[in-house]
């Protein structure tokens, strides 16, 4: 195994850790919810507020992926380097709409405003995936012997 396919192999762990925290989060969020520490809001007024943080979660993920591109394409350090940043930036920054869907719970926010924010953050993770198409196409990028 080269060292390339080490890397992309612990940043699959990582993404897969990622991927988990999604569920860790309704998990605790439903705890807390049956525990009565978060109780739902009864104004609804947390709905305004979860589709501020979807537009958020959105552009974050699309800004990250931009970010991540144009490191690859002109960044210092090792191709290899730049790789590994680009898809950590955007599984952080995938992560970021459960966060808030996980503080909207906590904040009364209703089931379908959590778990569209729940949602959002699972499909941008699945879009970041490191597969070995995707990894070798960011390496050949980031070695100037691609797109």
């Amino acid at each position: 195994m080269n060292g390339s396919e080490k890397d992309r192999n612990v940043a699959s762990l990582v993404h897969v850790v990622f991927l988990a925290s999604i569920g860790v989060y309704a998990i605790l969020l439903w705890i807390a919810r049956r525990g009565g520490t978060a109780p739902a809001d009864p104004a609804g007024q947390s709905e305004t507020l979860a589709f501020c943080f979807l537009a958020i979660g959105a552009g974050e993920y699309s800004w990250a992926s931009w970010l991540g591109r144009r490191r690859l394409a002109s960044g210092s350090g090792a191709p290899s380097s730049r790789v590994r940043s680009f898809f950590y930036l955007r599984f952080g920054a995938a992560q970021a709409p459960a966060l808030f869907g996980l503080m909207l719970g906590f904040l009364g926010g209703g089931v379908l405003a959590v778990g569209l924010l729940f949602a959002l953050s699972l499909v941008c993770l699945v879009a970041a995936a490191p597969t070995r198409g995707a990894w070798n196409e960011a390496l050949a990028e980031a070695s100037g012997s691609g797109p």
